[in-house]
């Protein structure tokens, strides 16, 4: 005997589940990348560099503002927002 389920009958009420729940994983999904962005843009942002061939050379800390909670998107910010300077050297 087989253990997997049924196959459920794809009537428009499946169909459109189906469609719905895509559409929340995709969502979930970029709310996930836009956290973890938001949480570690310097990190994400130098490993895509470096994977690209390019060699960080220097690092710059006048911009950062620890204080900065992560938790607001409003451009331009209404607080200080903690940035980051990366200097790479193009791959010869």
């Amino acid at each position: 005997m087989s253990s997997s389920t049924p196959a459920v009958p794809l009537t428009p009420q499946v169909v459109q589940l189906e469609a719905e729940l895509a559409e929340r994983r995709a969502h979930l999904s970029t709310t996930v990348d836009e956290l973890v962005t938001r949480l570690m843009p310097r990190e994400i942002l130098r490993r895509e560099v470096e994977a690209a061939g390019f060699k960080l050379v220097a690092e710059g800390d006048f911009w950062r503002h620890p204080e900065d909670t992560r938790d607001f998107t409003t451009q331009p910010p209404t607080k200080p927002a903690d940035e980051f300077v990366l200097r790479f050297q193009k791959p010869q």
